[in-house]
């Protein structure tokens, strides 16, 4: 029995799958190894950053009400299909009890300048007790099945039954809305805040400062701030009257704050940085005005 070759070409190939989709281009997301450990052992919290080429976000640092984190690891990027990870490892420590872990929301640049909102499904942790103890998540523990109800109140309880699914439904509708965006200001100083409850203080935390008022800047202006030196910024933000004359010194302060530690012999402590953090809020502030002046004393 003769095979016709192109048979046995298509036999061999036989159907293609699909490729996966691809992610997408900005992911933000927290892990934990183990959601529950023994009393006094501390709680392992991953956060893990997905972003496409092109990309930058900067992840906050986890909180959780009463528990304290400190950064023990900062990993990559690596290389994950078509996007670059990193991933961050906190310690949390606090005493026994049910904790909710959260992520603040966090803003994304796009290489066009566009800044996406981020957020992420919390964590429920437990220290030391089996499962909710207090707290956020107080109230939430099995309860003993009742007693039959006698047969008056089947209709009652039916009726509560009802009721209470239908807060539940409502109840999860509102957790479900998106947040209020942002504004710009508003993102400046919560990117800010991240970069300095996470970056130790010398010239990465100033790298950072010099870049989210470079971004704030491309965004309000549109002139690609992030792409030019802190003397064109300067002489753009002069000619475009986005800040009046008296806080150009700052703002070139934030602007050259990796400068700072690097030539004039700064040490970067936290000194040097609460002042930096002034002219960054002065600055931001002077931005909400229409008129582009400084905020009211």
């Amino acid at each position: 029995m003769r095979v016709s070759p192109v048979l046995l070409i298509t036999a061999a190939c036989g159907p293609s799958a699909a490729p996966p989709p691809p992610g997408p281009e900005v992911e933000l997301a927290l892990h934990t190894p183990a959601a529950k450990v023994a009393s006094g052992e501390p709680v392992v919290v991953e956060v893990h950053t997905w972003t496409a080429a092109g990309w930058q976000l900067d992840a906050p640092a986890p909180t959780a009400d009463g528990l304290r984190f400190t950064l023990a690891a900062d990993e990559g990027p690596w290389t994950d299909g078509a996007r670059s990870r990193r991933s961050q490892r906190y310690i949390g420590q606090g005493p026994d009890g049910s904790y909710v872990v959260q992520l603040a929301p966090a803003a994304a640049q796009a290489p066009g300048g566009v800044v996406q909102e981020v957020v992420t499904e919390p964590l429920f942790v437990d220290i030391g007790v089996p499962g909710p103890s207090g707290g956020p998540m107080a109230g939430l523990e099995d309860a003993p099945p009742p007693e039959p109800p006698p047969w008056g109140w089947a209709l009652a309880v039916a009726a509560a039954v009802a009721g209470a699914a239908a807060g539940l439904v409502v109840a999860r509708r509102r957790r479900a809305r998106p947040p209020v965006p942002l504004s710009p200001q508003d993102r400046a100083l919560a990117a800010w805040a991240a970069a300095r409850a996470s970056t130790p203080q010398g010239p990465a935390l100033a790298l950072a400062l010099s870049q989210i008022l470079r971004a704030l800047l491309e965004e309000l202006s549109g002139w690609p701030a992030t792409a030019h030196t802190s003397r064109e910024i300067l002489r753009f933000v002069a000619d475009a009257s986005l800040l009046p004359a008296g806080l150009q010194p700052r703002a070139a302060r934030v602007l050259d704050a990796t400068d700072l530690l690097k030539y004039a012999g700064e040490g970067g402590g936290a000194g040097l940085f609460d002042e930096l953090d002034a002219d960054l809020r002065a600055v931001v502030e002077a931005t909400r005005r229409p008129d582009g002046g400084a905020p009211d004393a």
